[in-house]
């Protein structure tokens, strides 16, 4: 997750890595010769394991414009909405990319 960083708990392992986003692997699979064929995000954690980083105060919202807003004052009223739109994007920590060797 971008907004987590090293805070993370998928960055050091050993299970569910997350060295890339869509646009590395992407990038990564094309330079040694596959064709994406589909990629997408349907993760339905990213913003709740970031506004429970928040709650516990191992994240510092302030530093990040609008977390708050989104994950504590409304999180009731638009967490929901917030992590469909996440997935929507192509902006979950869950990705899943098909491709095709050509």
């Amino acid at each position: 997750m971008s907004v987590l960083g090293s805070l993370s708990d998928s960055f050091s392992g050993p299970n569910h890595l997350q060295y890339f986003h869509s646009k590395s692997i992407c990038h990564l699979l094309e330079s040694v010769g596959f064709k994406i064929l589909e990629v997408s995000t349907p993760g339905e954690l990213d913003a709740e394991i970031v506004r429970n980083k928040i709650r516990k105060g191992v994240l510092d919202s302030l530093s990040c414009p609008g977390l708050n807003y989104f994950l504590i004052d409304n999180w009731e009223n638009i967490g929901a909405s917030f992590q469909r739109f996440i997935s929507k994007n192509n902006l979950s920590s869950h990705l899943w990319v098909v491709a095709k060797k050509i």
